[in-house]
């Protein structure tokens, strides 16, 4: 971790103060190119690929949704990719499915 310091002055009584700020590594990454649904599909496992639909809803997000009712097993494996990716499972009913974001 990257460590600065930063001098303020308290707007009361004018007292100096100094703060010790600690940036992580993350912080300074270049962001990475935005993910593509074929990026998502193929970070899937290979098994529930087939079994369904990814599309890109929006500039920022890709949708996950399963073709048929996958089961708590193969749900939990989906799932669980899908957070790997960052993303996150959103119920709607019929319309229920996963959104992964674009940009890592």
């Amino acid at each position: 971790m990257s460590e600065s310091n930063l001098r303020v002055k308290c707007p009361r009584c004018q007292e100096e103060l100094i703060l010790d700020l600690l940036v992580p590594p993350e912080a300074y990454k270049e962001p990475g190119k935005p993910r593509s649904p074929q990026d998502v599909s193929a970070a899937l496992p290979e098994a529930l690929q087939k079994l369904v639909t990814v599309s890109a809803k929006d500039d920022d997000t890709i949708t996950v949704k399963p073709n048929r009712y996958l089961g708590t097993e193969k749900f939990g494996i989906l799932a669980q990719a899908i957070r790997d990716l960052g993303g996150e499972y959103v119920s709607a009913g019929k319309d229920s499915h996963f959104q992964v974001p674009r940009h890592p």
